[in-house]
């Protein structure tokens, strides 16, 4: 019997459920009437016949025809049994389905599965594998809601961009760890289980009205705004988008916080970059005219005494434009991702050679250069890193007054090598040591005309070191000297 059911009860087939029982027993009842009637008749009629020859059978008659209707009754009475019978079947496991029926509402309860039996009645097989088909169904989307409930929410802790949402009444119901950093001065939990009020969390107008005005119009808002993280200003990209059910009604608003600092600042040097840019071409190039027609003016009046200084003086600025042409070649070069070519190549060759080169480059400079290897051999691209000791020491004889002691060091590290150059000079504040190796900054602005250079040396620096896979720092005290680390990771 169970074979030949079917796997789901359809809605109609339920729907009829209690009126196809109903209309069995009433079907049955009349049989069984009938049949205990029919049973009767003939019994009587039976008697009728046997009786009716005998004298006195009148009254055996009248006796068997005023017994003859309790037949029915007693038919009645075993139909009645039945019905209970039946029923009791039918209604014993419904306590059950109830009991797992409720299971169904508590999730981390497990109701198991209701066995098939071969006694048990079909329209109770029938629900017994709809209720467990129900199950079934009913246990997969829980655990499919529960696995994208949890991937949501790894994807919400783990974005960059800080996230809010609050519902109509301006009350926090979800926060990111991100939205925590950006707001607070510590991160709390408690945000969204308090449903604390946005307004108390974000102190800035802009947001708030934002966020409002999404609620008011139910459409997406985008807008810039600024707000200020522990004495910092931080740019971002607010957009705030509505929240509806299902019928479309709204419930709430979500915030997304993008934080476009990187982007302004990149901006900004940008614009920075192309005013310096044209602005230390154009003063060679101004200085290079006007000594041109200078010595123009000097060799058709038949002036030549002063011709020999007036062409050291253009190919000076001629040397300045190419310096810082080179310089941007490099640059961009170093940050297109160019290949390196490492070698093996001892550290006091590589350093002596460097120094050297400045040296010739500044021969009116009277500084002591001290060249201490305590790593003799190291695995780098021996051009890119002598230009970076260059560099540094470059720098260091710009700041620092006559006869100070400049000192390159190697030496040795557990996780790689490391080279210092270090001065005893005046120091750098330490309002300049965050941006110091950006392009064009200078540590004194007002004697950036009077220091030789083109301000991208310590730029180079950085982007040589991280494409060898390392980093450079800078420590500075004011009034004794400057030191500049560059760590190289190990390569043995």
């Amino acid at each position: 019997m169970l074979g030949k059911l079917s796997s789901k009860l359809t809605e109609k087939d339920a729907a009829q459920l209690p009126w196809r029982l109903f209309r069995e027993f009433l079907i049955t009842l009349l049989i069984v009437i009938s049949f205990g009637l029919i049973i009767g008749f003939v019994f009587w009629s039976w008697i009728v016949d046997q009786v009716k020859d005998i004298p006195g059978s009148e009254f055996v008659v009248q006796e068997v025809e005023s017994l003859i209707w309790i037949l029915p009754l007693l038919c009645l009475l075993v139909v009645l049994w039945m019905g209970l019978w039946t029923l009791r079947n039918l209604v014993r496991p419904l306590g059950q389905f109830i009991s797992r029926a409720k299971g169904l509402l508590d999730f981390d309860r497990d109701v198991g599965e209701h066995e098939l039996s071969e006694d048990e009645p079909e329209e109770w097989a029938e629900i017994t594998i709809a209720f467990n088909q129900l199950k079934k169904e009913l246990l997969a989307n829980r655990n499919s809601l529960t696995e994208k409930a949890i991937q949501l929410e790894a994807f919400v802790q783990s974005l960059s961009d800080a996230i809010v949402i609050v519902d109509l009444k301006g009350h926090c119901i979800l926060v990111n760890p991100a939205f925590e950093r950006l707001f607070l001065l510590e991160e709390r939990n408690d945000i969204a289980e308090n449903k604390t009020l946005l307004k108390e969390v974000v102190r800035s107008p802009d947001v708030i009205a934002l966020i409002e005005t999404t609620m008011k119009s139910g459409e997406v808002k985008r807008e810039h705004i600024s707000v200020w993280r522990k004495n910092k200003e931080v740019h971002l990209s607010l957009t705030t988008a509505p929240l509806r059910h299902p019928d479309g009604t709204l419930f709430g608003v979500l915030g997304d916080f993008h934080d476009v600092s990187d982007i302004k600042r990149a901006e900004k040097n940008r614009i920075e970059l192309v005013g310096n840019v044209s602005h230390d071409i154009r003063t060679p190039l101004t200085a290079i005219k006007g000594y041109f027609a200078t010595l123009e003016a000097d060799i058709k009046a038949g002036r030549a005494e002063y011709v020999e200084r007036y062409l050291q003086v253009i190919e000076k600025n001629v040397d300045r434009i190419l310096s810082l042409t080179n310089d941007l070649l490099e640059l961009s070069s170093l940050e297109s991702g160019i290949q390196l070519r490492r070698e093996w190549v001892s550290t006091e060759e590589m350093s002596l050679s460097a120094v050297e080169q400045v040296r010739k480059k500044h021969p009116s400079k009277n500084h002591r250069i001290t060249v201490e290897c305590i790593e003799k051999s190291v695995y780098v691209d021996s051009r890119r890193i002598e230009q970076v000791i260059m560099n540094l020491v470059e720098n260091s004889l710009k700041y620092i007054p006559e006869d100070r002691e400049i000192l390159v060091k190697w030496d040795r590290k557990p996780n790689g090598w490391q080279l210092v150059v270090s001065d005893n000079g005046p120091g750098i504040e330490p309002q300049h040591l965050e941006r110091i190796f950006e392009r064009f900054y200078r540590v004194d602005s007002a004697r950036s005309n009077q220091i030789e250079g083109s301000g991208l040396g310590l730029a180079i620096v950085k982007h040589v070191m991280l494409r060898h896979g390392g980093e450079v720092e800078v420590n500075s005290v004011q009034g004794k000297g400057t030191q500049f680390i560059c760590h190289f990771p190990s390569f043995r």
